[in-house]
């Protein structure tokens, strides 16, 4: 049966009352000036720790460090962390935050954001405790927590032999890949997660709990599915249309890197948008695999063998490859096939920066060829280049059919480039020079791209962020962020805001979807 409701156990446990005895020992110790810097009184805190089922972490707790370190790339110092458990923790948290506006909010479902966007120095609202995954076989939905990791709803959907496309990070939550639009391998036969959602509740800045879909807040449902979170209110939870799918065949075809330009060319020309069929979902790599630089395609098809290999002879006989098959569920695929195959520069300490932008026209071999030269230049063999490709079910919507727009291009292109202080390669010690690396491929890249940016990959060097992300839709985002969160309560790292002047800046000309007589959305 389907989730109806909240519950909660009358008292609080053993754990719970010592974390709070904890808590209030701990506000005690706390300088002046904490409470100065975010304008609430101890006896507030402590008020606020006593009401909720979660738990509230502040600065100089046993976790605070641990807790505050979403992206190791980045260095945040929040004023005060709030694992909520329930709706109502996450509304007392949001009364006490517009009670003091001396802290901005920022909400945190996995932590995963390239940005560092998960987290702030003000209040962070972590959602990792509304962690479920709740299916309904007879209406075909599920409906999980906004901190449910893949690993988790991808089980539990496993069990059902149903589905919804998901990400290949087992540990990236349904709320904030859902909001910037979520793509996976499967969604060129599905679409993008935020396409399969039937429905989802909110607590907006008032600590209002309220439900979207295509009938109730009908705004509200269009801005979320793309609009990237954090920016209208705190989601706790999402209710997806299911499919069928459970068992899988999947793929690692590799190439050497001097064949693949011409083999890219034929992808682009024959796969991406026209030809194959949608069912085949593929994601492709230049990667250093034992020291030499190939091109890897990552292939998963819901069907035979034979089928799925008749897919990819065309690009066989351009060059020829070497082909790991593997079958399984989708969940274990989805989550070890990627790690099946890269090594991953698991070394403590190393951290990551990344840009992406969109292809939507052809490259040809040439253009294919400089982009496979300059990953030859790889100062450590750790960073990648890949294509998401997209077509298929991604662009049978209309751009504006809700917030993600990138539905007419062909693929999103991303390189990764890591650094480690304690590594041996003398290119790859530090953020500089990695960073060096990326904006040298960028150079060349940026001539084949649309200038538009996957916003579930923010990028906070990005001055003109809003057309990037949203173009056409941002007069109704922006619409939509002034209804429900007018006194900008929610602090994204690139917010929802009117745009600013100076040059550079494409300002889209779009009327807003909605009507709304009572507010000036100029």
């Amino acid at each position: 049966m389907p989730r109806s409701g909240w519950a909660a156990h009358g008292g609080k446990s053993h754990t719970a009352l010592t974390r709070a005895l904890l808590f209030e020992q701990h506000l005690k110790q706390l300088p002046g000036s904490f409470f100065e810097g975010t304008g609430v009184l101890p006896k507030r805190w402590k008020e606020l720790s006593r009401q909720l089922v979660g738990h509230l972490v502040l600065p100089g707790d046993g976790d605070y460090d641990k807790d505050r370190q979403s992206n190791p790339s980045f260095n945040a110092f929040p004023k005060a962390m709030v694992y909520c458990a329930t709706p109502n923790d996450v509304a007392l948290a949001l009364v006490l935050a517009g009670e003091y506006r001396q802290m901005q909010v920022t909400c945190r479902s996995g932590g995963h954001s390239t940005a560092g966007y998960s987290v702030n120095n003000g209040l962070v609202i972590d959602l990792s405790l509304m962690a479920y995954a709740v299916v309904d076989p007879e209406q075909m939905i599920v409906t999980a927590g906004a901190g449910t990791s893949f690993r988790l709803f991808d089980s539990v959907l496993n069990g059902y032999g149903l589905h919804v496309p998901s990400g290949g990070c087992p540990d990236v939550c349904v709320g904030g890949y859902m909001q910037g639009g979520g793509y996976g391998f499967t969604s060129r036969q599905f679409g993008m997660n935020c396409d399969g959602v039937r429905s989802f509740t909110m607590v907006l800045a008032d600590g209002q709990l309220v439900s979207a879909d295509a009938r109730r807040n009908r705004d509200l449902y269009w801005a979320v599915r793309g609009g990237t979170g954090n920016q209208f209110g705190v989601l706790i939870d999402a209710t997806y249309e299911l499919t069928h799918l459970k068992q899988v065949w999947a793929c690692a075809a590799y190439w050497r890197l001097k064949d693949a330009p011409k083999v890219l060319a034929e992808l682009q020309a024959g796969y991406m948008q026209t030809g194959v069929t949608r069912r085949f979902g593929y994601q492709v790599m230049l990667a250093t695999i034992k020291q030499e630089p190939v091109m890897i395609l990552l292939g998963m098809y819901p069907g035979p063998a034979t089928e799925a290999l008749d897919i990819i002879a065309p690009l066989r006989k351009i060059a020829p490859a070497k082909v790991r098959q593997y079958h399984g569920t989708y969940e274990t695929l989805n989550a070890n096939l990627v790690d099946n195959v890269l090594p991953g520069p698991g070394t403590p300490g190393t951290l990551e920066t990344k840009n992406s932008g969109y292809i939507a026209k052809p490259l040809g071999v040439a253009g294919w060829k400089a982009i496979c030269d300059y990953f030859k230049t790889t100062p450590n063999p750790y960073n990648l280049a890949y294509l998401e490709p997209y077509g298929g079910a991604i662009g049978d919507r209309e751009p504006l059919d809700n917030a993600f727009i990138h539905r007419k291009v062909d693929a999103d292109f991303v390189v990764d480039s890591f650094w480690n202080p304690n590594w041996e390669y003398s290119g790859s010690k530090t953020e500089e020079q990695a960073q060096r690396w990326l904006d040298g491929y960028w150079r060349i890249v940026r001539h084949f791209l649309n200038g538009y940016v996957y916003q579930d990959y923010p990028n906070p060097n990005l001055k003109d962020y809003r057309w990037q992300y949203w173009g056409d839709a941002f007069p109704t985002l922006l619409q939509v962020k002034k209804k429900y969160d007018p006194d900008r309560l929610f602090n994204y790292g690139q917010p929802i805001s009117p745009y600013p002047r100076g040059p550079g800046i494409t300002r889209s000309q779009a009327t807003p979807l909605f009507d709304d007589p009572h507010i000036d959305f100029g």
